[in-house]
Formats: C-alpha cells, sequence, structure tokens
C-alpha cells in the first residue's frame, strides 16, 4: 500500500484527531513484522483539507468579522444631551454676568429697606457720582467673584429678618481703591500740627478716613479724622504715644509737655494757675516777657521756662527809691491809675496845689519824710 492510498483509507474519526486537526505531524504506524522501517511517514500541513470541513469553523486566513455598531437613535440622543447642556452652560454663564452687572449698580442697593440710609446719605455725598462697586468691591476679577458668592448672606439675612447693620459686616475698603482717584495725599499744613501720611503708612486710609461718605447713618457715630478723638482712638498710649508733643507743636515758646497745662477734652481750658491772675496790663503779655533766661536762674520744674521774680522791679524797674511794694499803690489796669493816699495834707503833696516829686521830700525812702531840703526847720501842722 503507498502513502497515498494508506492515508485515503484511514477512518474519519483518526482524522477528526486532534493532532490532525491542527495540522501536526501523525504518529508513524509499526508493525512487528517490519520492525526496521523507520517511522518518517507524517501528515504535511499543506494537505489537511479534511480539517477545514469542519463545520462552523472559519477558514485559518479569513478577517475577523466586523464590531457590532450602536444604533443611530442612542447615538443621536447622546449628542442632543450634550447639545442641552452646553446650551444650558452657555444660558446660565450669561444669566450669572446680567445679574451680576445688574446688582453691582447703586441704584439695586436700595432694593432693601434696611440699606435706605446708607443709599441715602450716599447720594448726599461728596461721592454721589462714584457708583457704590467701586469702593466696596477690590479691584480684580477674583475679589469681584468671591463678593458676588458672598452677597448670597444678604438674601439670607433680609429674608431671615435679622440683618446686621451693613456697616457691621462690610470689608475693609483696600487703599488701592482710594489710589484709584485719589493722588497720595499731601501731609496737612497746619500751623500747630506736624502730622506725616508717611508714619501711618501701614494702616488703610478707611482707619481715620472712615464713613465720611455714610456720615449720617448711626450707631456707630461718625468721627471727624481731624479731630482729637479719632486720633485718641490709636493714640491711646498703648497703640500709639499719647503725649501731645508727639503730633503737636505748641504756639507759644516751648514750656514743656502740653498735658502740664492743658486738658484734651479742651484745649483752651488749662489747668496751670499762675501765682498771680495776668490781668489788666500783664494779659497780653506772653510767657517770655518775664521767664527770661538769666545766669543762674533754674528752669520751672516740668518745663523750659525760667523762673521769673515775682518783684515788680524785676520787669518795672525802681522808679520810688527803694519802695518795692508796688502793688499797694499801682494796679495792672494802669500805671498811673495808683490807689495811693497820702497820709499828709499840703500843697506839695500829689493831690495839692503845689504837688511835688515823692523823691523830693523822702530822701532816704518812703519811711521817712524832711522839709529841709527847701524849708528851714522843723514843719509844723499837718
Amino acid at each position: 500500500m503507498d502513502e497515498d492510498e494508506r492515508i485515503d483509507g484511514q477512518e474519519p474519526a483518526e482524522l477528526a484527531e486532534p493532532g490532525a486537526a491542527g495540522g501536526a505531524a501523525a504518529e508513524p504506524e509499526t508493525t512487528g513484522d517490519k520492525p526496521d522501517e523507520p517511522a518518517t511517514l507524517e501528515t504535511p500541513p499543506a494537505t489537511a483539507e479534511p480539517a477545514a470541513a469542519v463545520v462552523g469553523s472559519a477558514p485559518p486566513d479569513a478577517p475577523p468579522p466586523p464590531a457590532e455598531k450602536p444604533p443611530r437613535k442612542r447615538r443621536r440622543r447622546w449628542l442632543m444631551a450634550l447639545y442641552i447642556i452646553g446650551a444650558l452652560i452657555v444660558v446660565l454663564i450669561i444669566a450669572a454676568f446680567v445679574t451680576a452687572h445688574y446688582t453691582s449698580a447703586s441704584s439695586f442697593c436700595d432694593s432693601c429697606h434696611e440699606m435706605d440710609p446708607y443709599y441715602q446719605s450716599w447720594q448726599a455725598s461728596t461721592h454721589s457720582s462714584v457708583e457704590c462697586r467701586e469702593c466696596h468691591i477690590p479691584p480684580g476679577a477674583l475679589p469681584y467673584v468671591e463678593t458676588k458668592l458672598g452677597s448670597f448672606r444678604e438674601i439670607y439675612v433680609h429674608f431671615s429678618s435679622h440683618p446686621d447693620a451693613p456697616l457691621a459686616v462690610t470689608r475693609d475698603i483696600p487703599n488701592s481703591n482710594c489710589l484709584e482717584c485719589h493722588e497720595p495725599p499731601p501731609d496737612p499744613s497746619l500751623p500747630t500740627v506736624t502730622f506725616s501720611h508717611d508714619k501711618h503708612s501701614g494702616l488703610n486710609c478707611i482707619s481715620c478716613h472712615v464713613r465720611f461718605v455714610h456720615t449720617t447713618v448711626n450707631p456707630p457715630y461718625y468721627q471727624n479724622p481731624a479731630a482729637m478723638s479719632s486720633c485718641l482712638k490709636c493714640h491711646n498710649g498703648s497703640i500709639a504715644p499719647d503725649n501731645c508733643s508727639y503730633c503737636h507743636t505748641a504756639p507759644h515758646e516751648v514750656r514743656g509737655e502740653c498735658s502740664n497745662c492743658h486738658e484734651q477734652q479742651s484745649w483752651t481750658n488749662a489747668s496751670f494757675e499762675h501765682p498771680f491772675p495776668p490781668t489788666g496790663g500783664h494779659a497780653n503779655l506772653t510767657c517770655t516777657d518775664c521767664h527770661v533766661s538769666k545766669p543762674g536762674v533754674e528752669n520751672i520744674p516740668g518745663t523750659q521756662l525760667p523762673k521769673a521774680d515775682p518783684a515788680c522791679i524785676s520787669c518795672h524797674g525802681d522808679h520810688h527809691n527803694g519802695l518795692t511794694d508796688c502793688a499797694s499803690c499801682h494796679t495792672t489796669e494802669g500805671w498811673q491809675n495808683t490807689s495811693f493816699v497820702h497820709s499828709q495834707v499840703g500843697p506839695h503833696i500829689p493831690s495839692g496845689d503845689k504837688p511835688l516829686q515823692c523823691a523830693d521830700c523822702h530822701k532816704s525812702g518812703y519811711t521817712t519824710a524832711s522839709c529841709t531840703p527847701c524849708h528851714s526847720g522843723t514843719p509844723t501842722g499837718d
């Protein structure tokens, strides 16, 4: 039997064996009659046509079947959903911008009754031509969005009937908002104040210039930044120095710390008491007219003023030959208007017919008198 005939004569079961179906070599058939015959008979891969005859199997070189495509209706539904979502996002963005712009107008602030007094005070202020947002919203997109998101709180407090005063919750106004319109302010030129903005550069403008737009809304009550009470909020001795000379220059010669004489409540109500009232001709004198620095003269404690001699002759000189009790005859209303009444009468006393100078009779002082320089003998009578 030749090779072809032997292969053709095999049973179908042998051809359906796994080895034959995969194209592997078939086991050689040996018999006892021919032990020396080499087992070289193999089934060539190219001759395994019967394996392709298996029902349901595809040819080895056939392309894979195409993937199943989704139905058109499902794809259209997804596209429609995406279009709707995109349109909603665009509408929401446009609505957000329109709402933000509308609620940023100053006229919108008057929509709530809580804002009525603030809107009216703004209209009456020098900033009535400036929109509220230009002061109350910091510049930039992010602060603008933060402010608008924070505004939802206002809706809550409006409908909850427990609104806080807007001034109590308003954010600080940054200096950059002020400088959008205002130039850096110069230092004030005042005769008795040495104020420097540079020393206060670490503060916000509204630390001093606060509520000058809403001056009529109370409480808290408006404080004029130029008033002493506004300065004393910080200049209390703990936050900032509270000595007057830190800011003020005395309108008179240096006399030490202002508080030695003056009070903060009223500058004119000085607590200093002069040893005698500076009345009459002394009322218009300055301290240095009498308090003149001289060698050996000490200063008054707590001041830079030298001590002054209280005797009249220290300023007016000796006009009566050693008589120093000027106040027994003279008053501060006028040097000539004396209250002296001579104890003697006669033609030569100051009120007589022929008055003489005091020194004509009082040669050795005013405790004694003599007529002998002009008259011989001892005077008689009064």
